[in-house]
């Protein structure tokens, strides 16, 4: 019988700033995903998939249960569509200063991705995403946190030489573009929200908690 492989051993790469537990920003805005050369011209003429898009909505879902007061990211692009009418100026050339003054928020997240790959050979299969997020605080453009994670949801089937072809269920997906980008963009948010969660637990143990932090289940 054929056995599946799976295989997602990658570790976050992160740091946070001492003020992130001791003053933590109190309402925060997920910016636009700022994608790179290659996965814009990877997917410039894909109609069937934009995984920009998909991370950075997937990332908002995870993030949300981070214990801030969180600016929904379509509210955010209502609001920089309307500043950007005025000024025709994208999010990533204006200051933190100016976003936080528009938005109306004290820290804001910045999404960078590197690679965003989706390979499915019938025997094999691939989707992840190599990407960091970053949080920066408005007044003053300090980093607070980043974290970067190289990761892919890889499948594949291992065959005695007798035996015929034969899929399987996380292969199949993979030829869904959007369900399989969704499905490593889960993953990839959850592994950086956790660790983030962890490292300000770690911070802020033994004292109490900065005013102004809701309390919230913990979500892995």
């Amino acid at each position: 019988p054929a056995v599946a492989l799976d295989g997602a051993h990658e570790r976050v790469q992160s740091g946070i700033a001492p003020e992130l537990a001791q003053t933590p920003p109190a309402k925060v805005a997920v910016l636009p995903a700022i994608a790179s050369e290659k996965v814009r011209n990877d997917f410039a003429k894909a109609k069937d998939v934009d995984p920009v898009a998909i991370f950075r909505t997937v990332f908002f879902g995870r993030f949300s249960i981070c214990p801030y007061e969180d600016v929904h990211i379509k509210e955010v692009d209502r609001m920089l569509a309307a500043a950007a009418a005025e000024i025709p100026v994208s999010p990533e050339q204006r200051t933190p200063q100016e976003l936080g003054n528009l938005l109306g928020v004290d820290a804001l997240v910045y999404l960078d991705i590197e690679k965003a790959e989706n390979v499915s050979s019938g025997v094999y299969s691939y989707t992840g995403y190599d990407a960091t997020a970053r949080m920066v605080r408005a007044s003053d453009g300090k980093e607070l946190w980043r974290a970067k994670l190289d990761f892919a949801n890889r499948g594949g089937v291992v065959l005695k030489s007798s035996e015929a072809l034969a899929f399987v269920e996380f292969e199949q997906e993979n030829h869904d573009r959007k369900k399989a980008f969704r499905r490593a963009a889960e993953e990839w948010g959850r592994r950086v929200v956790k660790d983030l969660r962890e490292k300000i637990d770690k911070s802020t143990k033994g004292q109490p908690a900065a005013a102004g932090v809701k309390e919230v289940a913990r979500a892995d």
